[in-house]
């Protein structure tokens, strides 16, 4: 399950990346995004902020999930030394 979280973050993350530096060198930035025309500046900035939450759930979940895993093996080992 970890695996699939960090995979899906990194997928998100490198998306975000894209559409952020593709933006950055546009003459007037969010004004071409994603080829349509009249866009205001509040759909952008929902949609990166919405794919930076995503991330950094998908990122939380992969380190709870490591975290979990660790006392969860330290809890059998104890209860199975006695």
């Amino acid at each position: 399950m970890k695996t699939s979280y960090l995979v899906g973050a990194l997928i998100i993350t490198v998306l975000l990346l894209i559409i952020v530096f593709q933006n950055v060198n546009n003459s007037a930035a969010f004004a071409l995004f994603f080829s349509f025309n009249n866009v205001t500046l509040a759909v952008p900035v929902v949609l990166i902020s919405g794919l930076g939450i995503a991330a950094g759930a998908l990122y939380t979940m992969a380190i709870q999930s490591a975290i979990n895993k660790k006392t969860e093996e330290m809890h059998e080992d104890l209860n199975s030394q006695f």
